[in-house]
């Protein structure tokens, strides 16, 4: 299973460099999360991850670059987005389900990965109860330095933007503004 994984992650790579999402998804729709045991083989698939969830929205810069706002060529490109970000986020559902949060030792990308596809997904109502949901998790991964606040800040911020409709603002400090965020959201913390 590792030399498979490590053989798609790399293969992942190169297609990442040529810009096939297709052909990202596929890679990643073949992996087991369940069978992901060694912690090499899930640092290799949160990076993968991570890989595709920034592939796709530097496609769509260069398209909407290249062939402007308004062009059949964008709008394609967001729906490939979209469609893209609903994967990624039901496996990392399936991920966090199998696995928890990565632990600091698999390093800062694969740490990062899970919240930032959290904060990506476009917010219909099961992903904001899956936000939600998973919340607890988020929050033992900040208190115990796995994210930093700069980090659960962004989940807590596209959140609140979700739900209330309207940008979060404060003059607290970011510590400051994790709890209010929390406190507004009734987020529960364990």
């Amino acid at each position: 299973m590792k030399y498979r994984l490590t053989i798609l992650f790399f293969l992942t790579l190169s297609i990442s460099f040529g810009q096939n999402e297709d052909s990202l998804l596929t890679v990643l729709k073949s992996i087991d999360i369940e069978a992901l045991k060694h912690s090499e083989n899930q640092k290799e698939y949160l990076e993968m991850v991570f890989d595709l969830d920034q592939s796709i929205r530097i496609s769509f810069d260069r398209i909407q670059q290249e062939f402007g706002r308004e062009s059949k060529e964008t709008d394609s490109i967001i729906k490939k987005w979209r469609e893209i970000d609903e994967v990624l986020f039901k496996s990392m559902v399936q991920y966090l389900r199998s696995h928890s949060y990565p632990e600091k030792n698999l390093g800062e990308i694969p740490c990062f990965t899970p919240q930032l596809v959290f904060h990506h997904v476009s917010g219909t109502e099961d992903e904001l109860e899956l936000k939600r949901e998973f919340f607890p998790m988020f929050y033992k991964a900040y208190r115990t330095g796995v994210i930093d606040e700069g980090a659960i800040y962004f989940y807590l911020y596209r959140f609140y933007g979700q739900i209330f409709k309207e940008q979060y603002d404060s003059d607290l400090g970011q510590v400051e503004q994790i709890e209010d965020l929390i406190n507004k959201l009734e987020l529960e913390t364990e």
